[in-house]
């Protein structure tokens, strides 16, 4: 993680080799409990492949994106339980006011990431924008989708509903 052994270039592909394992290493030393965070990723990574959002080349989100999502709600409810993580992930996530702030995990510079419709900013040097795809179109898919998980959820933990109900596949033709 130091810095310093980085070339001078930010554009180097030395940089951008290394900045997969750097970012990894980085949420997980700023996320209160990895584990609560490990097991809340997979259930969301699982949700949005389901749901049809799990495709960074398609303009929605990558899996750095989804896992900077999860690592912000579990530095906001450090003590949660992987569960409760679910719930503030998607009740936090569905309001739409959110999604026209930077969403980061620490204050690294950002002064040179460009304003997108969507700006995840990855924790580590050189800080880069991880939804560089996201439309305004494939914004609004997540915004609903974000909305209808709220709702999933919020009744599988009043018991009204059960897990499998979140991961219902999308069914793209009939929409």
């Amino acid at each position: 993680l130091d810095d310093s052994i980085l070339p001078a270039q930010k554009d180097s592909y030395v940089v951008r080799a290394l900045n997969g394992r750097r970012v990894t290493d980085s949420m997980l030393e700023l996320v209160p409990n990895p584990e609560t965070f490990r097991l809340a990723l997979r259930c969301i990574k699982t949700w949005a492949k389901y749901r049809g959002l799990y495709s960074n080349a398609m303009g929605f989100l990558g899996g750095v994106s989804w896992a900077i999502l999860v690592a912000r709600i579990c530095q906001c409810w450090p003590n949660a339980t992987a569960s409760s993580v679910l719930l503030c992930f998607f009740v936090y996530f569905s309001k739409p006011d959110v999604w026209h702030t930077r969403i980061r995990l620490n204050h690294e510079d950002d002064s040179a990431v460009n304003s997108a419709p969507l700006v995840i900013l990855t924790p580590a040097y050189p800080t880069q924008n991880s939804t560089f795809n996201v439309t305004r179109s494939t914004l609004n898919i997540i915004s609903t989708e974000m909305a209808r998980g709220q709702e999933v959820v919020s009744q599988i933990m009043t018991n009204r509903e059960k897990w499998p109900k979140l991961f219902e596949p999308l069914v793209f033709f009939t929409m």
